[in-house]
């Protein structure tokens, strides 16, 4: 890999910042960006290289074949910032056509061939790639030497085949200093990186980390590091994926101050982590096994009512059975999300969530453990939306099952004329619904009007989902979402 700079050059803080710069290396390909897992064909496994700018930007690429084209940035429709992507594969063609077409070799031969992309790189403010496939070959960390300027950078979309980044420990806070999102994951089970976290990136001012796949280690995870290192003190979001082989969380994590959102993927924790009841820090906590049956789980301690900022939780243990009786004590919660795998037998108590505005029900079996939405859920003013967010179990009975517990929700508390002003909340409600269906018919039949309907008097005779809905939407204003 060469980069060459030339034009004028800003500085800023004694910092490199602007110019021209241009990008050169060679890989063996028919297609670019390239294809290095077969080094052949163009398919949806074969990545694509993405750059983001502050500005419209000018891009030159020379192929290495004796083409040379320019092209310009978009901003895509519904987007602020201008774009540019290089693509590989026909999967991205649909969408990114609006940035780059991909470029496959007119003689479409695996060989080697220097590629050049200039640009100004003060206009640069993030790259990442889908970088399905890659081994061993440096396609992608030249630009982490090019540009201290980055503030992201991310590897996901590699499907668990990313082997190494070379020189992946060269990246450090004085070769990147403005560096604030890293995301390194998908890689194989054979890489030294699905082990760990690299210690060099806890040593940089990063505020999100996402990093893992595959396994983790309790021996050699450099978890315990991270309340230690400079990251401590300006992380803000950390999602660690594919917790398999790590029983729990190191104490030295409350040692990170400003932590605000935590994302903990596929945990193997023999129960849960007493540390993370000292993150006082924490707006938002994602849990999530998956596949782990592990009962100390399903047992919240006392201590969670430390966490009295928390508006966001979530909880997707396989052996929950109900809600757990100390999530009550997360009276902050606004929004709440309980899952699992186990057969629920009853809802629980979270008679003190009264901050609750959103219920997502992601469980397959929650809404057969309950005959009513308890009856204090009455005194939930600030409550505005209930999601049934799980496919499974989507038969027209279970349909109905879900929108009866809604209807009877909703019509024992709402009048049936005015507006929500904040005292009569199911006014207006919100109820996502999804069906996991391919065809409307697991709503039960036509929504229409019951026989009997008066508006603002009389919900008539409500025998079906369709008509549940349709008194829902037309007696209560009600929104009601269906998604298959």
């Amino acid at each position: 890999m060469i980069v060459k700079q030339n034009g004028r050059i800003v500085r800023q803080g004694g910092r490199v910042i602007g110019g021209i710069v241009t990008l050169e290396y060679t890989g063996r390909s028919a297609t670019f960006p390239f294809a290095i897992a077969n080094n052949s064909g163009v398919n949806s496994g074969v990545g694509n290289l993405a750059l983001q700018f502050n500005k419209q930007t000018a891009i030159t690429v020379d192929y290495g074949n004796g083409v040379v084209k320019t092209f310009v940035s978009v901003v895509s429709p519904g987007e602020s910032v201008n774009r540019f992507v290089f693509n590989s594969n026909d999967y991205f063609s649909s969408f990114y056509d609006l940035y780059h077409p991909k470029y496959i070799y007119p003689d479409g031969e695996v060989k080697q061939r220097t590629v050049k992309i200039s640009y100004n790189r003060e206009n640069l403010t993030s790259y990442s790639g889908g970088i399905n496939g890659v081994t061993n070959i440096p396609v992608l960390n030249f630009l982490f030497y090019a540009h201290r300027n980055l503030t992201f950078f991310s590897t996901s979309g590699a499907a668990g085949t990313l082997t190494d980044i070379p020189y992946l420990d060269r990246i450090t806070a004085s070769t990147n200093p403005v560096l604030q999102t890293l995301r390194i994951v998908n890689f194989s089970a054979n890489s030294p990186w699905v082990r760990a976290v690299p210690i060099n990136f806890l040593d940089m001012p990063l505020t999100l980390l996402t990093t893992g796949t595959t396994s983790f280690t309790d021996t050699g995870s450099n978890l315990e590091h991270i309340g230690s290192r400079a990251i401590k003190n300006s992380l803000i979001s950390l999602e660690l994926i594919d917790l398999i082989n790590v029983t729990t969380l190191p104490a030295s994590l409350d040692g990170v101050v400003k932590l605000r959102d935590l994302t903990l993927n596929r945990c193997s924790f023999a129960e849960f982590p007493e540390v993370i009841t000292r993150l006082t820090t924490l707006q938002s906590l994602i849990i999530n096994d998956t596949t782990n049956r592990l009962t100390g789980m399903s047992q919240i301690p006392a201590s969670i009512a430390n966490l009295n900022k928390l508006v966001n939780f979530s909880f997707n243990i396989w052996n929950v059975t109900k809600i757990p009786d100390n999530v009550n004590l997360l009276t902050t919660i606004v929004t709440l999300t309980i899952s699992g795998g186990a057969t629920f037998t009853e809802f629980g108590d979270i008679s003190a969530l009264k901050n609750m505005a959103t219920l997502i029900l992601a469980h397959p079996t929650i809404h057969n453990s309950f005959t009513a939405f308890p009856a204090y859920f009455d005194a939930f003013t600030k409550f505005r939306t209930v999601t049934f967010n799980s496919p499974l179990n989507s038969a027209s009975v279970n349909v109905t099952k879900k929108l009866s517990l809604i209807y009877d929700l909703i019509t024992r508390n709402a009048p049936k004329t005015g507006v929500n002003n904040g005292s009569i909340p199911y006014r207006g409600f919100i109820l996502n619904l999804f069906t996991g269906s391919a065809v409307p018919t697991a709503v039960d039949g036509i929504i229409a009007e019951p026989e009997g309907f008066v508006q603002g008097v009389e919900n008539g005779v409500v025998d079906s989902a369709g008509k549940m809905i349709w008194v829902l939407r037309n007696q209560y204003g009600c929104t009601i979402n269906i998604t298959v």
